[in-house]
């Protein structure tokens, strides 16, 4: 478009991926690197990210334990004929609680994650996507569990593959099986980092466990943030930085509207012709 010095003052149009942008395509990352901003987003929201965690470990887990102490305080034994229903019973309340919640942590990772503030309320609102993550939960431990049946290593390497379908499925609205094979796909040349992250993670869980397992309320969550880190950054869906701006461009809108004069225009003269020394 030819330049007009006459033209209305305007604002220089927004640059593709600038500050915010979703869906800026891939970006590379190293396990230590996501593993460490984890840690400094996990520390600028420490409370809701720790206390949220400790609530879904409590109702998720503590009803399959219920059996066996009463069990142990010889209250209702396994010779006891309502003791095998009320184990089916309590497990069932388990899972189905671990899917509830779940869709609520997931999406407090996801805004954590961007360098949102994470909204303790969202762990009780997964109502709109229970059932999806129910499905989802369900189909992943049978395809692990079929996997480790064949001598372990397919079992791995599947894992590491459906590592970020859960993110598929809340942050995309995919269903199931299509988050499961987002994932697939897009771990394609990727699972040898997602091991190397596994493998401190495991480490970083130890060191909880550890810790008189109090440590472990805020590695785990810390862990969740950096596979979302993770999925946001192969995804593409993350924040990303602003593109640089080209050599030319000048440091702020023009106020005539158009380009800035080229390099020997413009000089001291004042009247817009060639400066000379």
């Amino acid at each position: 478009m030819a330049y007009n010095p006459y033209a209305a003052p305007q604002a220089e149009p927004p640059r593709p991926g600038g500050p915010g942008a979703v869906g800026a395509g891939p970006q590379p990352w190293e396990a230590g690197e996501v593993l460490s901003e984890a840690w400094d987003r996990f520390k600028t929201n420490w409370a809701v990210l720790a206390f949220s965690f400790l609530i879904f470990w409590v109702i998720a887990s503590v009803p399959a334990q219920l059996p066996g102490v009463l069990d142990k305080m010889k209250i209702l034994t396994q010779a006891n004929v309502a003791y095998w229903p009320l184990l089916i019973a309590c497990n069932l309340v388990g899972t189905l609680a671990s899917a509830f919640f779940q869709v609520g942590l997931t999406r407090m990772w996801l805004a954590t994650a961007r360098g949102e503030t994470p909204n303790f309320s969202d762990l009780f609102a997964g109502g709109d996507r229970f059932l999806p993550m129910l499905a989802f939960q369900i189909m992943y431990g049978m395809v692990l569990a079929f996997g480790f049946l064949l001598l372990i290593v397919p079992g791995v390497i599947l894992a590491l593959g459906l590592m970020l379908a859960q993110y598929y499925l809340i942050d995309q609205q995919l269903g199931p099986v299509e988050a499961m094979l987002a994932s697939w796909e897009a771990t394609k040349g990727q699972k040898g980092k997602i091991f190397v992250f596994a493998l401190l993670g495991f480490l970083i869980v130890l060191g909880g466990v550890l810790a008189c397992c109090v440590g472990v309320f805020a590695a785990m969550p810390t862990l969740s943030i950096g596979s979302t880190i993770i999925y946001l950054r192969i995804s593409g869906r993350g924040p990303s930085q602003a593109a640089p701006p080209p050599p030319w461009a000048p440091s702020g809108p023009s106020p005539y509207g158009g380009p800035p004069p080229p390099p020997g225009y413009g000089g001291p003269s004042g009247y817009g012709g060639p400066s000379y020394p």
